[in-house]
């Protein structure tokens, strides 16, 4: 199966993660609903279920398709991102060594193909 991942291609982490200390991610942070994450956009902890031993430091947040992608970000937080450099990569998974969630999947990188990117711009065409 095929994942999306909206990630930063010179660090792989996502626009969630919290190391990052430069204005660009500043503005990704801010542009984020965080509001929200209790109900329409859970942790993955909440969200995901075990698959084969799920440990959240080892998942990354994923979707199954755009349609959840576009579920999960404004369009108004997909252009901070992209103004910020992330990307969406597509990456190829075995769907047994995915923990599907409602509104996410988590993978694990190790066992994941890195197959293909698509600018985030291209995404926000699926909003016009």
């Amino acid at each position: 199966m095929f994942v999306y991942r909206i990630e930063h291609p010179d660090s792989g982490k996502g626009p969630y993660t919290h190391q990052y200390d430069c204005a660009p991610y500043n503005r990704v942070r801010n542009a984020l609903d965080y509001t929200q994450i209790s109900n329409n956009h859970p942790g993955m902890w909440k969200d995901l279920k075990p698959v084969n031993g799920f440990c959240r430091e080892e998942h990354y947040c994923a979707f199954e398709s755009f349609t959840m992608l576009c579920a999960w970000f404004t369009r108004d937080a997909l252009q901070v991102i992209h103004d910020a450099g992330f990307i969406c990569n597509i990456y190829s998974v075995d769907e047994h060594s995915v923990s599907r969630g409602k509104y996410q999947v988590g993978l694990l990188k190790c066992n994941a193909a890195l197959v293909d990117s698509i600018a985030i711009d291209d995404l926000l065409i699926m909003y016009a």
